[in-house]
Parts: structure tokens; sequence; C-alpha cells
């Protein structure tokens, strides 16, 4: 079987130099593996944008039919809302609107609310009866301390859930020691 991956970067990144990194990794232990890292947005600031770069997602989704979907920082959030493959977030960023207004200040009140309205709607992915892991950084510069490893926890409790040494932006050490424990794991699952 060919082990296919997503890799949807994070806010103000284009994914491509730790989507490289990933990649990399992945070559050296899969004999059949195949990477896809579109740039998918470079900032945000409707709900409808945000529904454009889903639909983006999801486009891509079906054209390349991933078994997993790496989704970094708001990435991570992207990812929740992404059915029908395992999903594993790095320093995902659940509540985007806590932060949207540092990064996009030109957002309405109306996109706001859009946007909390699918915070609400990850929860939901937790019952859909794949792996949705968690791996959140000890100390995230960006989203403080163990970021939003709490709120992980209460929506898919702590099987899935996995702390590493690196900071917000995963470094290759943390690929190599935390993520891809995580890909094998699954690939194994996968057959």
């Amino acid at each position: 079987m060919e082990l296919k991956i997503l890799y949807v970067h994070g806010y103000g990144s284009r994914g491509s130099s730790t989507g490289k990194a990933i990649e990399k990794q992945v070559e050296q232990e899969f004999d059949a593996a195949r990477m896809l890292y579109n740039h998918y947005y470079d900032e945000i600031i409707s709900g409808r944008q945000i529904k454009e770069v889903i639909g983006r997602i999801e486009a891509d989704c079906r054209e390349f039919a991933p078994h997993i979907v790496i989704g970094s920082s708001f990435g991570g959030f992207l990812a929740t809302l992404i059915p029908g493959c395992v999903r594993i977030l790095v320093n995902p960023c659940l509540r985007p609107s806590d932060h949207i207004r540092s990064i996009s200040p030109d957002m309405s009140e109306a996109d706001s609310e859009k946007l909390q309205a699918m915070e609400h709607a990850f929860s939901t992915r937790a019952c859909d009866g794949l792996a949705t892991w968690g791996l959140f950084s000890l100390c995230d510069e960006l989203f403080g301390g163990s970021g939003y490893s709490e709120l992980y926890k209460s929506v898919y409790g702590t099987e899935r859930l996995r702390m590493m040494d690196s900071p917000h932006r995963i470094s290759k050490a943390a690929i190599r020691d935390s993520l891809m424990p995580v890909i094998r794991l699954e690939a194994a699952r996968l057959g």
C-alpha cells in the first residue's frame, strides 16, 4: 500500500520547509509513500475565506485521498474539520478566535462569530471513529505553555496525546522523535 499524507500548514507559513522536512523523514522510512503540501492561504480576514480554504483542502482530499492529514497550528484547526482520515494535529490552534484579532485585525465581528461556530464544530469529529492525534510542545512560545493540550484532552481524551520538546514550529528532532512514531503506528494500522 502506498501511504498518502496531506500536510496543512499554519498561519503565516507556506508549509514548504516543514512539509519538506516531514516528507524527507517519511521517504526515508517508507518505500511507498507520497506527500502533498499545497499553499492554502497567506492571510485570512473573513469567514468566507476560511470556508474557501477548507473547500480547497477538501478538494485535495478527494483528489489525493490521503490516509493521514497532518495539520500544524491553524492548519491543525483546519484538519479537525476534515472527515474521513486519520488526523495528526501538531501544536494546533484549536481556538483561532482567541488570536484572530492580532493576526487579522480587519476581520468583521460577524466573521469572528462564524469562526467561533466552526470552533465548536470540531468537537463532533471526536466521534467519527478515526484517530485524531495531538502533538503539543512542552513550551509553546506562541500559545503559551502546552498550548491547547487541555482543550484537546477535553474533546479527544489522553490516549493519543503526546507532548514533545520542540518550539511551536516543529523541529526536525521532534519530527523524528514525536511525529514519525505516530505516522508509523497509523501506517501499520492501515496495513
